[in-house]
């Protein structure tokens, strides 16, 4: 904390829960358990017949040697167990069996409700004022933000055909100066249902020029610590 920035999140909100949240990382298995077994018996059952179980582990094994061949029962099954786990970990991440809508999906990989994404990374100076339409491939003189907007158009072009009832998808997206030192970044996407009903998803986010989202993982700057310049 004392080297690297850490900049805040969104105020908790116990009536909402962002999209993609997962558990802390020792409890990713878990998690996983959960999306391919019953609740209860993922996360009831199972967790505690494990902890039952490694509580017992000095009594089950009670084989005196310490010597890698008298023990292979033992390695093979704590290797197994690694395996099964970190398996399970990766399951448990918004990367499996977890998937909102088409257009959902789009504005979440860009910049998602928590977290910096690449919006925020690329930082307040890096999104120029103006509205931006994919359908006619739009290029600023900013080449950060030129980015932006090409994995916009390749977000929606992506579920525009591997989802059929994703149909005719555009999007639109509106950076405007709300207040001094602040910006909205309003996501807008249309498409047709397969019924042919016109449909619209909006979502609207804002960013602060002092917010550094873009410093999330950098050193701090300690640049006031250092002696000024000779003239």
């Amino acid at each position: 904390a004392f080297f690297f920035s850490a900049p805040l999140e969104s105020i908790a909100n116990p009536q909402s829960t962002p999209l993609h949240t997962v558990a802390p990382w020792y409890f990713y298995w878990l998690q996983g358990l959960l999306k391919i077994a019953d609740k209860t018996v993922a996360g009831v059952i199972v967790p505690g017949v494990l902890l039952v179980l490694l509580m017992g582990i000095p009594y089950l094994d009670r084989n005196p040697s310490r010597r890698g061949r008298d023990r292979r029962v033992a390695i093979i099954s704590g290797v197994v167990a690694g395996i099964v786990m970190l398996v399970l970990s990766w399951m448990g991440t918004p990367y499996y069996a977890v998937q909102g809508a088409p257009s959902v999906e789009i504005v979440q990989e860009l910049m998602p409700e928590e977290g910096m994404g690449p919006v925020r990374e690329i930082g307040y100076g890096h999104l120029p004022i103006g509205v931006y339409d994919t359908r006619e491939n739009p290029i600023t003189d900013d080449e950060e933000f030129n980015h932006i907007l090409h994995e916009f158009e390749a977000g929606i072009a992506h579920f525009a055909e591997t989802d059929p009832s994703f149909i005719n998808p555009y999007g639109i997206l509106r950076v405007t100066q709300e207040q001094p030192s602040l910006k909205r970044i309003a996501w807008e996407i249309n498409w047709l249902s397969p019924e042919g009903k016109e449909e619209r998803f909006l979502r609207t986010f804002f960013l602060h020029e002092d917010s550094l989202y873009w410093e999330q993982y950098g050193l701090k700057d300690f640049s006031f610590v250092r002696p000024p310049a000779e003239e």
